[in-house]
């Protein structure tokens, strides 16, 4: 027989670590301890915990929404929503996005919205430099807060590009922040990888809470008789250097990972090609970064730059998360698997021998009021535990076993609780023995 005991972990509300504790003599209760982790124990300069994985999905993909798996992201970019000549912003085509950001929410996926792209109409061009005029701007900023408030979404993206950004961007950006920041919501802005546009003031910069760098596109069908590599390793390496010297904080900088490539095989005209359908002609082609005259980041480079990024920034970017195979194959888990077997390496596992305590009741309730660390740690609901052997599992959010460990009756199992990512995973203990009841608990 078993029992199971589950208990959620979130690892934005508390600090430290969580202990089971075995073998507290059979005329004892044993007591599990818990506790999740707001920072995790890390090795590197960063704190892995705030580590971002923010997927961009444009609105002619919204009809993959069914086949994204979200959790695996922290944000997702909706891209790209434009205004009219009046302000009132709109997906192309009228794309709705509600079903995205309801299946995003529900993974727990902070959602925002993503204004203008690289790729502008004239029509839309000529109304963002009307907008961004000081006597119509104010009226533009409260429409794009109304509309992400509307559709109770996180924050703001701008994706504004090249001859876009024009002499009234910083001011703009600047009174967008402010407008956002007061209803809690955020800002953030697509960069070049090795490029600051000249009229990106140093206050414009710090406006943003955080920049995704497009270490991407050196080469491409502008340039059709260049053929190569658009997003070399060396490209993600000094598109960070390079906003380092900008003095934007690390964990203020995303990477810019691609999930497509270009294919050169027509001198006169270059096309992009997507890793998912790379991978649909051989499936070899994951693994690698060229295929005849088409350039694109495989499995192993993406993995490099998901581990450089853990090291010295605040997270990646991907553009865009459409591109994706939804195989065995998938690069979005390739990063996740990335993430967490970094998170893996930090893990404290010791076992150590329980000192014997005298039994001591537990409350009848959980306290809600702030408590100290080891009164949290003590303070849980009651319930009946039978001291036997059995095994710690934790588990993400799908149900999926991530780690486990055996539990002998004369050991305490600690685990950093640092090695969870973002979002909400769970625990449980797996005992053979007297059967009893399933317990369900919440910290």
């Amino acid at each position: 027989m078993r029992k199971n005991y589950w208990l959620e972990v979130n690892p934005f509300l508390n600090n430290g670590f969580f202990k089971i504790g075995k073998n507290i003599p059979k005329n004892l209760k044993r007591i599990v301890l818990f506790c999740s982790c707001l920072f995790c124990f890390f090795t590197t300069k960063l704190a892995a915990q705030d580590f971002k994985v923010i997927g961009y999905l444009p609105s002619y993909r919204f009809h993959l929404n069914d086949k994204i798996e979200y959790y695996k992201m922290t944000h997702i970019c909706l891209s790209f929503a434009n205004p009219d000549a009046y302000g009132n912003l709109s997906f192309h085509k009228n794309a709705d996005p509600r079903p995205v950001i309801a299946n995003a929410r529900a993974a727990g996926v902070q959602v925002f919205l993503s204004l203008a792209g690289g790729g502008l109409e004239p029509a839309w061009r000529r109304d963002w430099r009307k907008l961004q005029q000081p006597y119509f701007r104010r009226d533009f900023i409260q429409k794009i807060v109304d509309y992400v408030l509307i559709h109770k979404m996180q924050g703001v993206d701008v994706d504004l590009e090249w001859e876009d950004v024009g002499p009234n961007y910083s001011d703009f950006v600047i009174e967008l922040g402010a407008a956002l920041r007061f209803h809690n919501l955020k800002m953030t802005a697509a960069l070049p990888g090795i490029h600051r546009y000249p009229h990106i003031s140093d206050a414009a910069l710090r406006a943003f809470d955080w920049i995704n760098i497009m270490a991407y596109d050196l080469t491409g069908p502008w340039k059709p008789s260049v053929s190569g590599q658009h997003a070399p390793y060396s490209l993600a390496v000094q598109s960070i250097d390079f906003w380092l010297s900008q003095n934007v904080p690390a964990n203020k900088l995303n990477l810019g990972l691609p999930f497509y490539g270009f294919d050169f095989s027509n001198r006169r005209k270059t096309s992009t090609a997507s890793f998912g359908d790379l991978t649909k002609r051989n499936i070899s082609f994951a693994h690698l970064d060229q295929v005849g005259k088409t350039y694109y980041n495989g499995i192993p480079t993406i993995k490099a730059k998901t581990s450089l990024a853990i090291e010295q920034t605040g997270g990646v970017m991907i553009w865009e998360i459409g591109q994706d195979c939804f195989n065995g194959n998938s690069l979005l888990n390739v990063i996740f698997e990335t993430k967490l077997l970094q998170r893996k390496e930090e893990i404290l596992v010791v076992q150590e021998v329980v000192e014997k305590v005298e039994e001591e009741p537990f409350p009848e309730k959980i306290i809600p009021e702030p408590q100290p660390l080891d009164a949290q740690l003590a303070k849980l609901d009651e319930w009946e535990i039978v001291p036997i052997k059995g095994r710690f599992v934790v588990l993400d959010i799908r149900g999926r076993e991530i780690f486990s460990k055996s539990l002998e009756s004369n050991h305490t199992l600690k685990v950093n609780a640092g090695f969870f990512l973002n979002g909400l995973q769970f625990f449980k203990i797996v005992e053979e023995g007297t059967p009893v009841e399933q317990t369900q608990l919440t910290n």
